[in-house]
């Protein structure tokens, strides 16, 4: 009977020692987990403040993405999906227009599917489970699944003189157009994109604001491109121009490293597309053919 009472006292006491043994190699392991991590965090950080030697008073990078696979892109509009792990593109040019869905930071290349050739693609945006991509002078929007199938063509309100940009918006039934006009446009997600109303972009001076590129809601506003120009200006949805940022350093990066030259920057090469991740408060904005992506926020 000793022995039996001495043989279960030394089986709990080895159970014991063995519990906060393992639970002291568990934390260990946690506190080597949360070493590693902080410090692939502070080499990221490092590498990206190496790189980085942009300075602007109305912008701040935070991040520069290389476009190592497909930098060649006509670049008309960039959306996340909700996760913020995967990147849509539109591309533009007859012949060359196409709908590219990317691995999100590292750019790799899930899908490709190329438009018809007598399509010049321009802005997409995600309503629901759908993907909407515009058409430039085609009067065409095509609707696909979120994997870039294609499921129909519908037709442009004719309100749009054209297809330029497309975002999600404020409300989650709606979406934001651009026509290249000095206007906004509000489109049903649940009858066919028609427009609902429109908003007239202007300064407090009631000067307006043409050609109107891509664009994308945050925070209560909407930031657009302004085509073959440096600035994007954000506006209230009464159409004010609350404030214009210029991002010319962006461009000077891109002259910096070969990327564009001055006559395929007068050909096109400029900035457009711009789209807000909030999980991480940041905006992803690019050019046509750039070789880059850059994660900023705007200052003020």
């Amino acid at each position: 009977m000793k022995h039996g009472i001495i043989m279960i006292t030394l089986l709990f006491v080895c159970s014991i020692i063995c519990y906060r043994s393992i639970k002291n190699i568990k934390s260990s392991l946690n506190i080597l987990d949360r070493n590693n991590e902080n410090k692939e965090i502070k080499e990221e950080e490092k590498e990206n403040k190496k790189e980085i030697n942009i300075s602007s008073s109305d912008f701040t990078v935070k991040k520069i993405i290389e476009r190592k696979e497909d930098h060649k892109t006509y670049t008309q509009g960039i959306f996340f999906s909700k996760d913020y792990k995967i990147l849509y593109e539109s591309g533009g040019l007859y012949k060359e227009s196409s709908i590219i869905k990317y691995e999100y930071p590292s750019l790799k290349l899930l899908k490709k599917t190329k438009l018809n050739n007598n399509y010049f693609g321009e802005g997409i945006a995600q309503c629901g489970e759908y993907i909407y991509q515009l058409t430039w002078r085609e009067n065409v929007i095509i609707k696909y699944d979120l994997n870039l199938n294609k499921i129909e063509e519908l037709n442009l309100d004719d309100n749009l003189f054209e297809g330029w940009g497309l975002s999600y918006s404020n409300n989650v039934n709606e979406l934001l157009a651009t026509d290249g006009s000095d206007e906004i446009y509000r489109l049903d997600c649940n009858n066919n994109l028609k427009v609902i109303s429109s908003i007239k972009v202007k300064d407090n001076n009631g000067n307006s604001y043409y050609n109107l590129n891509d664009l994308t809601y945050a925070n209560g506003f909407i930031y657009v491109n302004i085509y073959l120009d440096t600035n994007i200006i954000k506006v209230d949805f009464n159409g004010f121009v609350v404030k214009k940022y210029n991002l010319n350093e962006l461009v000077n990066y891109e002259f910096n490293k070969g990327i564009l030259t001055e006559s395929n920057f007068r050909f096109g090469y400029v900035l457009n597309g711009i789209t807000y991740n909030s999980k991480k408060n940041i905006f992803l904005v690019t050019g046509k053919r750039w070789g880059y992506m850059y994660e900023i926020t705007f200052n003020n």
